[in-house]
């Protein structure tokens, strides 16, 4: 398992900071026929998802049910989802989409954006049994009955508003998952508040990822919206 945290560390390091992902993501922005100076995009992703018994901790961390904006992204936000290889339904991620605009009691309110990235996000690679990283979750049972698992092939694309609730399939398989996920923004959408329903994220410290995030056109930071 360590020698696994080191690899994949390095691969999740290699795969978000490279150019070429960047590339590729606005050649997709291109291949749906928007203008790319109108978006911009959080850096992208690689997710390393092993046998669950073997680590579901830390760099391969198995998401509980979560809205992307318990963990401070805005209500606007687009995300995008891949596999790398062809995986079935007990490898995937799942989204409930009967809880979109149903509330669910959660942590969110006691969790900052603005600590994790400073302080809790770097030690990934020192969770090898176990999350002891603090993270916004549920506090109720969750209803599976409108839980969706899609199985998509190489290269397949889910995408989906962030404020669906979703979260990682406990893979229970011996084959590893790749994944790959990045999310976008529309400017005029975050400029002037549009967005799904928030109906239960309360996440103090929402934006506090914008270093994060690239204008899609020249891969510029983004510096925030003007008043």
């Amino acid at each position: 398992v360590e020698e696994f945290v080191v690899l994949v560390t390095r691969l999740k390091g290699q795969f978000t900071n490279s150019l070429r992902v960047k590339e590729l993501i606005l050649s997709f922005i291109d291949e749906i026929g928007v203008d790319p100076r109108e978006y911009i995009f959080d850096v992208p992703r690689i997710r390393v998802v092993p046998n669950y018994d073997y680590l579901h901790a830390g760099v391969s961390y198995a998401y509980k049910p979560h809205r992307d904006t318990w963990y401070g992204s805005v209500d606007c936000q687009i995300n995008t989802w891949m596999p790398v290889h062809t995986i079935r339904p007990d490898q995937t991620m799942m989204i409930n989409a009967g809880y979109f605009d149903v509330p669910v009691k959660n942590t969110s309110s006691e969790w900052s954006l603005n600590d994790w990235i400073n302080n809790q996000r770097h030690k990934a690679k020192d969770n090898l049994k176990e999350e002891v990283r603090v993270h916004p979750v549920p506090l109720e049972a969750i209803n599976t009955a409108s839980e969706v698992r899609i199985a998509g092939n190489t290269g397949e694309m889910l995408i989906f508003s962030g404020s669906h609730l979703h979260g990682t399939v406990a893979n229970h398989t011996e084959q590893t998952r790749f994944s790959v996920d990045f999310r976008l923004m529309h400017l005029d959408d975050l400029k002037h508040k549009r967005g799904a329903i928030n109906v239960d994220s309360a996440c103090p410290d929402v934006g506090a990822g914008f270093k994060d995030y690239f204008h899609a056109h020249d891969f510029s930071n983004f510096q925030g919206i003007e008043a």
